[in-house]
């Protein structure tokens, strides 16, 4: 650790690292007091040792393990050291480390909305198309509810595998529609190159016509850097010439055209019905041009 330039560099996906210690040509074991490690950057770096090398209390002949697991907790890096210190004040305490890399786009995992295509994730990174506000995203019509996205590893790497550590979602506007999918949110999922995992987005049913934008994230931990990509939901088709008002003179105050109001719509709550009203009357039309408007009486009681 002292001599950083030419150190040891561990990438993110090493979680873990595993060392053998074993006493050569000793006429007999060793004892040592507890192995600790440090990270120059501890906020960013945490460190737990275990194995049986941990807690032998002395080194011999035979080889013991020593585990040294890594926690990230942003991207960055840090160098790390390990510090072995013996009992016996002959020898000097034994330091070795690496430098720990956190963080970052996770390399080789891809996202498809088929198995083999990597259309909305390559390599950890989101297609343009598939970013936050994009000119130009997929969108589900008004009669569609579901999404199926194919979660994968680009390429058979042995022992490549990706613990997603939850699965959140998010909608711009939550009064027209949200999305939720087939894996518990809070449940890991395991990412392997075996087989690629079947994401189903399911959005709720519309309350109100409109757009939102829908986003899925998957929280990989080890400080990479989430990945998140975003689509279109569209709700409701305007009916022209359906209109409910609040009286029989003023027939579209509260819808219009197939549309709430601002006054009226759920997503302002901006009418407000005082506790004295107990009945509130609404008039529903529909109208096209070779007719018209046939009016309905709409009454709703309130205790």
């Amino acid at each position: 650790p002292s001599n950083s330039g030419g150190i040891t560099t561990l990438d993110p996906r090493n979680e873990k690292e595993t060392f053998q210690i074993v006493l050569q040509q000793a006429d007999a074991p060793i004892p040592h007091g507890p192995i600790t490690a440090q990270a120059v950057n501890a906020t960013l770096l945490g460190l737990e040792l275990s194995g049986d090398a941990q807690t032998s209390g002395n080194f011999t002949e035979i080889s013991q393990t020593l585990i040294v697991s890594f926690s990230c907790n942003d991207s960055g890096e840090t160098i790390f050291s390990i510090t072995i210190t013996p009992l016996d004040p002959e020898f000097d305490p034994i330091v070795f480390g690496a430098r720990k890399v956190c963080g970052g786009s996770r390399s080789n995992i891809g996202v498809g909305t088929l198995a083999g295509l990597f259309d909305v994730v390559s390599n950890g990174v989101t297609d343009p198309s598939w970013q936050k506000n994009a000119n130009e995203q997929f969108m589900l019509g008004p009669e569609d509810s579901t999404v199926t996205f194919f979660l994968q590893m680009m390429l058979v790497i042995p022992n490549d595998t990706q613990l997603i550590q939850s699965i959140s979602t998010a909608s711009s506007n939550e009064h027209i529609a949200t999305v939720s999918t087939n894996f518990p949110s809070s449940s890991p999922v395991l990412l392997n190159a075996t087989q690629p995992l079947q994401l189903v987005a399911t959005t709720s049913a519309c309350d109100i016509v409109g757009t939102t934008q829908l986003g899925i994230s998957l929280n990989l931990g080890n400080g990479y850097v989430p990945i998140t990509f975003y689509f279109l939901k569209k709700c409701g088709i305007n009916k022209e010439g359906f209109d409910i008002g609040t009286s029989v003179n003023i027939t579209d105050d509260v819808v219009s055209n197939g549309i709430a109001t601002l006054l009226w719509n759920p997503s302002t709550h901006a009418k407000i019905v005082t506790g004295k009203e107990t009945e509130t009357t609404f008039f529903a039309s529909i109208a096209s041009p070779h007719s018209p408007g046939i009016v309905n009486v709409i009454s709703i009681m309130s205790e």
